[in-house]
């Protein structure tokens, strides 16, 4: 309750006489003790005393409203800080905390117009707390037309007071908005905002910060890890899964395989998606450490339920695969077409693939197959497309559409090969003419135990 008797010092003046002005103080700390009631009635006499100005009166009333406020009296608390506006109409802290209430219908009617009105009367004043909730107001479009210029200003006239919610609000307004329309000149703004609050101990600008340095076109590795450790000791997870992502590319900072497993399992253990499936992925590869893919089977499934699309798509490959769990060809189209529906190229791909060429006839479905196959086809013909496109067509019984197909699927790697290459990489190519002398001899191509060369 501190901060009680701070508010509310700083509105007394000189003026009144000794009996109203033992009151003042008496109120005040019986306030300050969590006696609200005795300080409503402490203040009493001020309100009644003949020898105060009307400046006076008005903060008596709005300490009294506040008083209220604190107890829940809303409709009172309303009351109270009209009271102190019709004595002191230029009265900061009772327009803001008018506006509250009047922005959240407390004890008042719900009029966001007159929110605005009463906290941009406030922040005009120089009132930060209303500076800052003006900002939000104009930055979110909640109850009136976003104004990014304006939150803006109102944002950075809060954090001129110190006001630290305000600099990182202003920090992140600045890298979604660029004003001026420069990426360069917003982060440069939205650093300097994001670096006063991120040094008070704010959690999401020190976030922000380790983020935007890192992805800088000039990255400061140092800077970003260190912001971000100073998160991910605050307990971030968006923090921690940064930073494993950071040490698992080298991406501004030193490539350390044993960090980026530590940091994506703080954070997988908190339930960041991204983190599990980052983590599945390190276990998957045996990325600082001994690959384990029945832990990466586990971290995968968590991420996938929660429809994260690669973790789908690489669950599906477990299953398929049977690596780290028993193969099901059944619960591999089950996730491709999970992944594949979020618009995942590779899942699609793959899904088609095992559509054409499944081993067990419940799970395959040529013609369906057949139709992604074209689609793709149809946007880029790609040699991994049209030689799905020809499996699809073989296990369908169209042998001789297949083996045209699959002429073209080589000619077309051929011409994929990087330039200065006699040919493309040579199991590929033997991958698929294996597939053509299938197809010429009138058989498909089954084989659901890996996926496509």
């Amino acid at each position: 309750m501190a901060w009680l008797v701070l508010v509310l010092a700083v509105l007394w003046t000189a003026g009144a006489t000794a009996d109203p002005a033992r009151h003042l103080e008496r109120a005040l700390e019986r306030g300050e003790a969590g006696e609200r009631s005795l300080a409503r009635g402490l203040l009493e006499p001020v309100l009644i005393s003949p020898h105060i100005s009307a400046e006076v009166r008005a903060k008596a009333y709005y300490a009294r409203g506040l008083f209220h406020y604190l107890d829940g009296h809303w409709v009172s608390a309303g009351q109270d800080y009209r009271r102190a506006l019709e004595f002191d109409p230029d009265l900061a802290p009772a327009s803001s905390a008018l506006a509250w209430l009047h922005l959240h219908a407390l004890g008042v009617g719900w009029h966001p117009e007159r929110a605005i009105a009463l906290y941009e009367r406030a922040a005009r004043a120089g009132h930060g707390e209303a500076q800052f909730n003006l900002g939000l107001l104009l930055s979110q479009g909640r109850v009136a037309e976003p104004d990014p210029a304006r939150a803006l200003q109102w944002f950075e006239a809060a954090a001129a007071q110190g006001h630290v919610e305000a600099m990182a609000q202003a920090g992140q307004l600045l890298l979604r908005n660029r004003p001026d329309g420069s990426y360069a000149a917003a982060a440069g703004q939205a650093r300097t905002h994001l670096e006063g609050a991120a040094a008070r101990g704010h959690l999401r600008a020190q976030l922000e910060l380790g983020i935007l340095l890192s992805r800088n076109p000039e990255p400061d590795g140092n800077a970003a890890a260190y912001w971000l450790e100073k998160a991910a000791a605050q307990g971030s997870a968006a923090a921690q899964s940064r930073l494993g992502y950071l040490y698992l590319h080298g991406q501004s900072v030193t490539r350390d395989a044993d960090l980026a497993r530590q940091w994506f399992g703080e954070a997988a253990r908190q339930g960041d998606l991204s983190a599990q499936a980052h983590l599945g992925w390190v276990f998957d590869r045996g990325i600082g450490g001994q690959a384990d893919p029945k832990r990466a089977f586990t971290w995968y499934r968590r991420a996938a339920q929660r429809d994260h699309s690669t973790a789908q798509f690489n669950l599906a490959l477990l299953y398929q695969s049977g690596r780290g769990v028993q193969a099901d060809a059944h619960q591999a189209r089950y996730w491709f077409e999970r992944a594949a529906a979020t618009g995942s190229e590779s899942a699609r791909g793959a899904l088609a693939w095992l559509l054409a060429t499944a081993d067990d006839p419940s799970v395959r479905d040529p013609e369906r197959a057949i139709e992604l196959a074209r689609q793709a086809v149809a946007d880029a013909p790609s040699a991994s497309w049209l030689d799905t496109l020809a499996a699809a067509l073989a296990t369908s019984g169209r042998f001789d559409d297949a083996i045209i197909v699959q002429q073209q699927a080589l000619a077309v790697l051929e011409a994929e090969s990087p330039p200065g290459e006699a040919s493309p990489a040579a199991h590929r190519r033997s991958a698929y003419l294996g597939r053509l002398a299938r197809y010429q001899a009138r058989q498909p191509w089954l084989d659901d135990s890996t996926s496509q060369q």
